[in-house]
């Protein structure tokens, strides 16, 4: 015999299956919002073009790369071009031989 507190077992089972479904699809949502998020925000930051301080960075270092000069005038250390560095290396190697 139901007395008048107690609850409608249907009707509590409706409120939770509702419920979950509620919870369960507002988590899928924002799931589907942050992946759609963070690859926008990643895509654009890879595909954008490089910022002038980092160019002219890779073009000084590029120079440095492919240009003779002084590392450090007091030891007398020198720098040379990458390729010339490269050849040497190749003749020492073959030398050996």
């Amino acid at each position: 015999m139901k007395g008048q507190g107690d609850p409608e077992s249907g009707m509590t089972g409706l409120v939770i299956a509702v419920g979950t479904t509620l919870v369960v699809v507002t988590v899928l949502v924002v799931i589907a919002y942050y992946r759609s998020y963070t690859e926008a925000f990643f895509a654009d930051r890879v595909t954008s073009e490089p910022s002038p301080g980092l160019t002219k960075l890779q073009a000084e270092q590029q120079e440095q790369l492919q240009s003779y000069g002084m590392v450090e005038d007091d030891s007398g250390t020198a720098r040379i071009p990458i390729d010339a560095a490269m050849d040497i290396l190749v003749e020492k190697a073959n030398a050996k031989r």
